[in-house]
């Protein structure tokens, strides 16, 4: 399947430095924009950003071919003026505004995609389990998602497990499953003592977690080999974590622009989560880098990993710390759970594997015989707007702009 045109409609420009995520996605539309023609469209500036910062992404987005499309009238005006095949969504809630509304109307012949990224109402069910928020919250979020999952015509799951429990939920979805995406780098096992945390902490299930294990973990690995220390990396980091960093062998980083140069020189990888749904890039990191991970059942969730084989895995605080500490004192036990893992990511998570599925993803779009054609509503609506830009040249040329523009409840005045 070749030269189809995608339109991404995303909330904000990626940023694959700050969080797992957003790497995530720069890393699908690397691999679209190596077989077909790629627009994005953001719905909102990110105010945090520096304008060199911004520029630096958007640079990144040309460094792929993906064009960044900006309209006076908005997504609504690119959906009517250019044709696409595919139009992307990331994340459920982002698709539901635009949809029925505007994508359904104006690009009928379509197919839409929402890449869930991860179930926010399974990831919200096992925060309700430690009593972090409310049962109707979750309620709330389940209807939502679910709801726009049917509206559209395929949905992305980050994991085999997602794609279960949303096949459960809905039989009728169509289904695919797109991981984590992750270069395998060569090995480097040493004499370390230091432990690695990295997640963003705009995530709440990041500062859950790291925060569990300073308060419940942290201190017997401390007793039992003094030397151990923790390094945290990861954006924005809250007054929390910071905190965190006044704790004799704890260092809090914050934002780095590469990982791969702490995660290299570390011992183990550790990702002590409580709650989540996904898959977790900081684990999926760490094993194509060959580095040993300790994390828990929700950080290991759709790996298809095994535990004492590919990583460790320990739920219970005890547990935890012995796997740390047996790891930290043989260092060819932690190359061995490195190299295993290693293996395993190259298979499942590596670049090359994962363009094999999208690719299979998107001609399973267009089974049978896919041909370009224009449809009559979208030709219909590229042909009035087509009119009513002429009709505000004229106004322009004439002179009369001034008066129409002070007359109330006329539908051009937005776009003049």
């Amino acid at each position: 399947m070749k030269n189809l045109k995608i339109l991404v409609i995303n909330h904000a420009i990626p940023k694959p430095d700050c969080n797992a995520g957003d790497k995530r996605l720069f890393e699908i539309l690397k691999i679209f924009a190596q077989h077909h023609t790629v627009d994005i469209w953001i719905e909102s500036e990110d105010k945090t950003l520096a304008d060199l910062d911004r520029q630096r992404y958007e640079n990144l987005l040309a460094d792929i071919n993906v064009t960044r499309l900006t309209d006076k009238l908005g997504v609504k005006g690119i959906l009517a003026k250019s044709y696409y095949h595919i139009i992307f969504f990331e994340f459920y809630w982002m698709a539901g505004e635009y949809v029925v509304s505007a994508c359904r109307k104006y690009q009928p012949h379509a197919k839409i995609i929402i890449d869930s990224v991860d179930l926010h109402f399974a990831r919200e069910s096992l925060a309700l389990n430690l009593g972090l928020i409310a049962k109707e919250q979750v309620e709330e979020t389940k209807k939502k998602e679910l709801n726009a999952y049917a509206s559209v015509d395929l949905v992305i799951a980050a994991s085999e497990l997602d794609r279960q429990l949303l096949q459960e939920e809905d039989k009728n979805l169509k289904i695919f499953v797109i991981p984590i995406i992750a270069a395998i780098q060569k090995q480097s096992i040493g004499d370390s003592t230091e432990l690695i945390f990295i997640g963003g902490f705009k995530w709440s299930p990041n500062i859950d977690g790291i925060v569990w294990f300073v308060e419940h973990i942290w201190s017997e690995i401390e007793d039992c080999l003094p030397d151990t220390t923790l390094t945290i990396v990861g954006s924005n980091p809250t007054p929390e974590i910071l905190e965190l960093g006044k704790k004799p062998g704890i260092n809090v980083v914050g934002y780095v622009p590469d990982t791969t140069p702490y995660l290299q020189r570390a011992a183990i990888s550790i990702a002590p989560l409580r709650f989540g749904a996904g898959m977790k890039g900081k684990v999926v990191e760490a094993m194509s880098l060959g580095l040993p991970v300790v994390t828990t059942s929700v950080g290991a969730q759709g790996l298809k990993a095994n535990s004492g084989e590919h990583l460790l895995i320990a739920d219970l605080p005890q547990e935890f710390s012995t796997a740390v500490i047996d790891l930290l004192k043989d260092s060819a036990y932690r190359a061995q759970i490195g190299l295993a893992g290693q293996s395993h990511a190259k298979k499942l998570f590596s670049p090359e594997a994962v363009e094999i599925e999208i690719q299979n993803m998107m001609s399973s779009l267009f089974s049978g015989n896919f041909r370009k054609f224009l449809t009559i509503p979208w030709f219909a609506n590229i042909v009035k707007l087509r009119a009513i830009d002429i009709f505000i040249d004229t106004l322009r040329a004439t002179g009369l702009i001034k008066i129409v523009k002070s007359l109330r409840g006329l539908k051009t005045v937005d776009r003049i």
